[in-house]
């Protein structure tokens, strides 16, 4: 299936968020394998496995493993692509989670 993502800045990290039907998520801009543009990427069925393709190089990454985001390479298990939950609010706002921020960010002097 073609999903187009959509490249977006959300604080400081370059992201490229997918809508597949009503599931969004996000991946890290720059393939973790050439930096290859994951926006421009395909989704497709990878051995049973849905997977956001790099346009660059062909890898493939597991969008879902049990239900939960994986990222996993499979080309090279060794390897992840990071991705990011994406929630739609009412307003359609989109909220995209991540693992873990910086406390520094408090440190800052436009804060």
């Amino acid at each position: 299936a073609r999903a187009v993502g959509k490249r977006v800045e959300v604080n400081g990290k370059q992201l490229a968020v997918f809508r597949i039907g009503p599931v969004l998520f996000a991946a890290q801009e720059a393939c973790v394998h050439m930096e290859g543009p994951m926006s421009l990427g395909d989704i497709e069925d990878v051995g049973g496995l849905a997977c956001l393709v790099c346009p660059k190089h062909g890898w493939s990454y597991e969008i879902l493993s049990e239900g939960v985001l994986s990222g996993r390479c499979t080309n090279r298990p060794d390897r992840t692509q990071p991705l990011y939950p994406v929630r739609e609010g009412a307003d359609g706002t989109l909220l995209i989670g991540f693992e873990k921020i910086n406390a520094a960010i408090f440190d800052d002097d436009d804060f």
